[in-house]
């Protein structure tokens, strides 16, 4: 006797939700603009947007903040369970470390751990 399982794909129950964050940094002005774009799990885009920054340090702390204004955002509009992925290596290092981070984007590291 020989037992067959037949297998269908089925969305998970918990709705995944993926952001991409991406800045742009103008170190004559200052200035840096946050992007960010939320898919849920089949791939539509749910929300995206757009800040302007002001007084911005360097082109990490740029990066640094676009992460933590795209989870902010995630979080103000109730999603909970959140991948997250951008191109700044760094920041997403730091932030996953979990040691106390004294460089400029530290207070950004942290505030995206928590």
């Amino acid at each position: 006797m020989q037992r067959t399982m037949l297998s269908k794909w089925l969305p998970s129950e918990k709705v995944v939700i993926k952001i991409n964050f991406d800045a742009a940094f103008k170190q004559n002005l200052h200035q840096s603009c946050s992007s960010f774009v939320i898919r849920n799990d089949l791939g539509p885009i749910m929300e995206s947007g757009s800040i302007l920054n002001s007084n911005v340090v360097d082109a990490f702390s740029a990066e640094a903040l676009a992460c933590l204004q795209a989870l902010t955002f995630a979080k103000d509009t109730g999603f909970s369970q959140v991948v997250i992925e951008g191109d700044s290596r760094m920041t997403i290092m730091k932030a996953r470390r979990g040691i106390t981070d004294r460089s400029v984007i530290g207070i950004f590291t942290e505030d995206i751990r928590v």
